[in-house]
């Protein structure tokens, strides 16, 4: 028995889709939370995250530019981190300091450096979660197939301005920008 969540618009293909016991029930929907509680027929209830609502909810959290709890969502449920750049563009961009210090973990820092890719998911790995309407506009000059340059030089100039503590994903993105004399560079100085 599956469980056929479909877009009403022009198709009717099935967005996500998730095995389910027979004769399960939706008992509620976490508010604010991507948790969907079921009773299964035997009584046991069991708890899930439609990646369906983990987006809608990531999408919110990006919007308030709530950068930190959407990042946690995103690396705990596996979803691809430039979700976080390609949600709003413009948005994001203009915001980068206030998202390295709600981020703050050079780690972190470093998986969402390592994930960037010149794709916009938004419009392929995740085109069934955004409607044509909402997908967002693109700022001027601004070039999905050298988003990894973009967003690298940009993440460069922030820790520039911060902590040695910093350092590494700095590096990080010399790497990703494949300038590996310029990392080696900067870990000899």
């Amino acid at each position: 028995h599956f469980v056929k969540l479909t877009d009403n618009t022009e198709s009717k293909q099935p967005i996500e889709s998730r095995r389910m016991e027979r004769g399960a029930r939706i008992v509620t929907i976490v508010p604010k939370s991507s948790k969907c509680v079921f009773q299964l027929p035997r009584g046991n209830l069991e708890v899930i995250h439609p990646r369906l609502l983990s987006i809608h909810l990531i999408g919110d959290f990006l919007d308030a530019r709530q950068y930190w709890l959407a990042f946690d969502l995103l690396r705990k449920q596996r979803i691809n981190l430039n979700l976080i750049v390609d949600h709003d563009p413009k948005t994001f961009l203009e915001n980068l300091d206030e998202f390295v210090s709600q981020i703050s973990n050079p780690q972190w820092l470093n998986l969402f450096i390592t994930d960037l890719q010149n794709e916009d998911v938004t419009r392929t790995m995740y085109a069934g979660n955004y409607e044509r309407g909402q997908l967002s506009v693109y700022p001027d000059a601004y070039d999905v197939a050298g988003k990894v340059h973009g967003v690298c030089d940009k993440l460069i100039g922030v820790f520039e301005k911060l902590d040695k503590e910093f350092e590494l994903p700095k590096i990080t993105c010399y790497v990703k920008k494949g300038l590996i004399e310029s990392a080696l560079a900067f870990i000899w100085t």
